[in-house]
């Protein structure tokens, strides 16, 4: 998992996302979960195949929001298998 706060006016703001989703299983599916920290807002969206597809999804919701909104909180997540339930899946 990793975080990523979207500065206003930062142009590295992808090249650091990016770096930390390749960084991590890059070839597992991954979910974008994004925050709003003034309203407490929690949206999932994905699963996508890849880190950095998840990371694209990221950039492409930043980019279609309005300049003058407030940056929102993205995290790329591995999406997990559930633990099992049965020793013999262990």
């Amino acid at each position: 998992m990793f975080d990523f706060i979207s500065p206003e006016a930062s142009p590295d703001w992808l090249f650091a996302l990016l770096t930390k989703a390749l960084a991590s299983d890059p070839d597992s599916p991954h979910v974008v979960v994004c925050t709003d920290p003034r309203t407490d807002y929690l949206g999932i969206t994905g699963p996508y195949p890849s880190a950095l597809a998840a990371a694209v999804a990221a950039e492409e919701e930043e980019r279609l929001r309005g300049a003058d909104e407030e940056p929102l909180h993205y995290q790329v997540m591995p999406l997990m298998r559930p633990p099992s339930t049965r020793s013999d899946d262990r």
